[in-house]
């Protein structure tokens, strides 16, 4: 005859967790959330986002660990990462910092190089990048520049008032890459 079976209730304590957090960190939590703005609460406790929680099923202890791969494509699928703290090398401040921009050691010369109105062909080559990166640059430097006009000229200039303005505007040149026709010089 088989054995009658009984769903679990809560009181049956057949998985016990060990909280990572302590219930005075817990009490810090709640005063500072009506406080904080998300983004420093966040930043504040982003420490406790990937802690492991350890749990004990049938007298037997395991973690569970979120802080994983979760690319199936990825070297490294289903590992649990790790946070190096001995790196031999580090980035410099003009190698890639940002997200999504891999050759920002290119700026400054690409910057140099559009004031100095050089083709975009000989660009691409004295800087070893393809034509989709040198746009893509090329459009980043444009959203700073109008980063910087939003934090620092439209501040100066909303509390000015002018009688008369005169306004004076630079045309934005295109140096493309001069496509030789027949007849209009060199050999055809």
């Amino acid at each position: 005859m088989s054995k009658l079976k009984r769903l679990a209730t809560k009181e049956d304590n057949i998985v016990v967790i060990e909280s990572p957090i302590t219930s005075t960190e817990l009490s810090e939590r709640e005063k500072d959330y009506p406080l904080l703005f998300p983004s420093d609460f966040a930043k504040k406790y982003r420490d406790l986002l990937f802690q492991p929680v350890k749990f004990h099923f049938k007298g037997q202890p395991f973690l569970i660990q979120f802080n994983r791969c979760t690319n199936p494509f990825c070297k490294w699928f289903g590992e649990t990462q790790k946070r190096f703290e001995d790196l031999k090398y580090k980035p410099s401040r003009r190698e890639s910092t940002t997200y999504h921009q891999k050759r920002n050691d290119i700026l400054p010369d690409l910057a140099a190089q559009l004031l100095n109105r050089t083709p975009v062909k000989r660009s691409c080559e004295m800087l070893g990048i393809g034509s989709k990166t040198y746009y893509s640059k090329l459009e980043w430097l444009y959203r700073r520049c109008l980063k910087f006009l939003e934090r620092h000229e439209a501040k100066a200039f909303a509390a000015m008032n002018f009688d008369k303005m005169w306004v004076n505007t630079d045309k934005m040149i295109y140096n493309l890459n001069n496509v030789r026709k027949r007849g209009q010089g060199g050999q055809s």
